[in-house]
């Protein structure tokens, strides 16, 4: 997926910058508007099925009960999204960042801030209707009692 590539490159380069992290956001809200939008909500929420958190709604609970549930809101809502920084990402979710890493492909050193630019984009496209949209992670397949 050349384009998910182009922005996750785009915000590995350039997160640590200021004076280019509103086009980097622009650029994300672009595709996420496009019909790659689905796309890459798709590619974030599979990535997340190998973390700790299992999908996109398992990370948007654990980034409520770390204290970042009025951020979360902000981007459920239709209203403007709050900003999140590297370091609420690390501390929120600072148990799973490295297999966040991993299921994406992105350099730990860079991966708390590539994620508090992507995530409220993508969790604001998610939830047109103020709950996300995207499916849950699969529930694990019961157990069958030995007979």
């Amino acid at each position: 997926m050349a384009l998910l590539d182009q922005i996750l490159g785009d915000l590995v380069n350039q997160a640590h910058d200021p004076n280019t992290q509103s086009k980097i956001l622009e650029t994300v809200q672009s595709a996420l508007n496009s019909s790659q939008g689905q796309a890459l909500t798709d590619h974030v929420n599979g990535a997340l099925a190998q973390t700790p958190y299992g999908s996109l709604h398992g990370l948007v609970d654990q980034l409520q009960k770390s204290g970042l549930a009025d951020h979360v809101a902000s981007w459920l809502s239709g209203g403007p999204n709050t900003p999140l920084d590297a370091k609420q990402v690390e501390s929120a979710l600072a148990p799973g960042l490295d297999a966040i890493g991993s299921a994406l492909g992105l350099p730990q050193n860079t991966l708390s801030g590539v994620l508090s630019q992507l995530l409220p984009a993508v969790i604001d496209t998610a939830s047109p209707a103020g709950t996300l949209q995207t499916p849950a992670a699969p529930a694990p397949a019961p157990t069958v009692p030995a007979a």
